[in-house]
């Protein structure tokens, strides 16, 4: 090759690397003018009620109550009474219906022998003695002596009557036929004892 030729390129390499050079820099800006002169973004603003964490108009929670009932379910409840002649009865503030299920329920828990039922007419006949003991049956010998023996229980036949009194409240009474005080007594301690009982079952 021509040595004048070869100069000629020597001379023109320089030129065209910084021509390059420059074309590949507008691909690949620098950004470090564009950093030192950029404008610093602005704080944000925030509101004064915010900067200490508060909340307008909290929500409040107001627990709901139920509206009370115009007619609130009264519990039955008996009690006894005593009049000035001497009669008593129990009262029992609920209609004979229910009364009649307690009187019935009442005598069958303790085991009280009943000669007649009548619901319609309200009454119920029974055979009672406050003293009666339960008759062992063990051996022949108590089987003997329950039927030859002398008879350990002397019930005696008094009558529970059913009166409505008013509309929710219903009386129990216990009447006889024997005019005695024996019978009379009797009557008295299966008044208290229909009490005790019917009170059991409205307490639970």
């Amino acid at each position: 090759m021509n040595k004048s030729v070869v100069q000629c390129l020597s001379l023109l390499a320089p030129v065209l690397l910084l021509s390059g050079c420059s074309s590949i820099a507008q691909y690949f800006p620098d950004k470090e003018k564009e950093y030192q002169f950029a404008r610093e973004i602005p704080h944000l603003k925030i509101p004064e009620d915010l900067k200490h964490n508060a909340v307008k108009d909290k929500p409040v929670f107001v627990a709901q109550k139920l509206p009370a009932s115009s007619s609130p379910v009264k519990k039955a409840a008996i009690k006894y009474l005593q009049f000035d002649g001497g009669a008593s009865r129990l009262r029992i503030n609920a209609p004979v219906q229910n009364a009649w299920r307690y009187v019935n329920k009442a005598l069958g828990r303790h085991s009280i022998e009943i000669l007649e039922r009548n619901e319609a007419e309200q009454f119920i006949a029974v055979n009672y003695d406050p003293e009666a003991r339960q008759v062992k049956d063990e051996s022949i010998w108590d089987e003997f002596m329950f039927i030859f023996g002398d008879d350990p229980n002397q019930e005696t036949e008094l009558v529970i009557r059913l009166a409505q009194s008013s509309d929710r409240a219903t009386d129990i009474i216990v009447t006889h036929e024997d005019d005695d005080e024996d019978s009379a007594k009797k009557a008295e301690q299966l008044l208290h004892l229909l009490r005790t009982s019917i009170h059991q079952d409205l307490s639970r």
